[in-house]
């Protein structure tokens, strides 16, 4: 994804933020997103991190927050136009594959994904 996304001044994690509004949203304000992407084990984001996350893409402003967040129309733009720079890759890399062998892949890595989230709760007290 980072190679696809080179040059275009977004990062993975705002990409991967600005999908989590475009395709979960809209959030109740700027600190239900941010605990959402700090609990997001893959992502790797404290709570601090995560809330810079959001107060960034707001300055750009790919986002707006208020008793909601949402993509602003820049926002929509700019996520429309890596999402179809980045389907051809995608759709390569799953190329291939049974549906049901993905859809297998998809339930294990929820499953992994949960007890990461498990754990890390556990582990912070």
């Amino acid at each position: 994804m980072a190679a696809v996304l080179d040059g275009s001044g977004i990062s993975p994690t705002e990409y991967v933020t600005m999908r989590a509004v475009a395709l979960r949203g809209p959030w109740d304000g700027p600190d239900a997103l941010a605990a959402f992407l700090a609990d997001q084990p893959q992502l790797n984001l404290s709570a601090t991190a995560a809330a810079r996350l959001v107060d960034g893409l707001q300055e750009h402003p790919l986002i707006i927050t208020g008793e909601t967040v949402a993509l602003t129309a820049a926002g929509a733009n700019t996520h429309a136009r890596l999402t179809a720079r980045l389907a051809p890759v995608t759709a390569d890399l799953y190329t291939g594959f049974d549906d049901d062998d993905l859809a297998t892949a998809q339930r294990v890595l929820a499953a992994l994904t949960e007890r990461a989230q498990e754990l890390r709760r556990r582990t912070q007290g």
